[in-house]
């Protein structure tokens, strides 16, 4: 087999800082989902579970857990005008309601939302960028001294030898500082406080 068709057969993942495992995401609306999750305060971790128990038998669920601060969620993209199987749904909400899991169902739509999606996509950009020590504890500093921050303003507050911009998404990326992102576009204006 050749390495170009082996790479279009590899399923796209996402990794992070709160994925216990690499996220299989097949399609790019479920990659803006995970990228979403990724980004939100309120997820804890984010994991894949490909099988369950259901009365003694494994069951394919190839279903992405959210482990969020009020409780455990499948994340579902609801697809319009999919026929689905139904005793195959059926059999899998049986199984998530026996693990104590809740469904967190999204359309397509609300995955789409601005400006949330192009902000978490702008962040993400900045993913696997390295925060030099100084820069990083620098910016917790003013953070833990000050409470929550705009941009503009936490950047008038440190080093102008540092890449700012780059350095925050980064560290949002890391899940070492949280930044609002569904209220307007990425900018001076955006809120930026320490992970809680």
């Amino acid at each position: 087999m050749r390495i170009s068709q082996l790479k279009k057969r590899l399923t796209p993942v996402v990794t992070g800082a709160k994925c216990a495992v690499a996220i299989p995401v097949p399609g790019p609306v479920l990659r803006d989902a995970v990228l979403q999750a990724h980004l939100d305060p309120a997820v804890r971790q984010i994991d894949y579970l490909p099988h369950a128990r259901l009365s003694g038998q494994q069951v394919a669920l190839n279903a992405i857990l959210l482990i969020r601060d009020d409780a455990r969620y499948i994340l579902s993209i609801a697809e319009v005008g999919r026929a689905r199987d139904l005793d195959d749904g059926e059999v899998r909400l049986i199984t998530f309601e026996e693990q104590g899991l809740r469904l967190l169902e999204l359309t397509p739509e609300e995955i789409r939302q601005e400006p949330r999606l192009s902000n978490v996509r702008e962040v993400w950009k900045h993913s696997r960028t390295h925060v030099h020590l100084k820069d990083r504890l620098q910016i917790m500093a003013v953070l833990a001294d000050e409470g929550s921050l705009s941009l503009g303003e936490l950047e008038r507050r440190v080093s102008h030898t540092m890449d700012f911009a780059t350095s925050v998404c980064a560290l949002a990326c890391a899940d070492i500082v949280e930044l609002e992102l569904t209220q307007r576009p990425l900018g001076p204006r955006t809120v930026v406080r320490e992970r809680r």
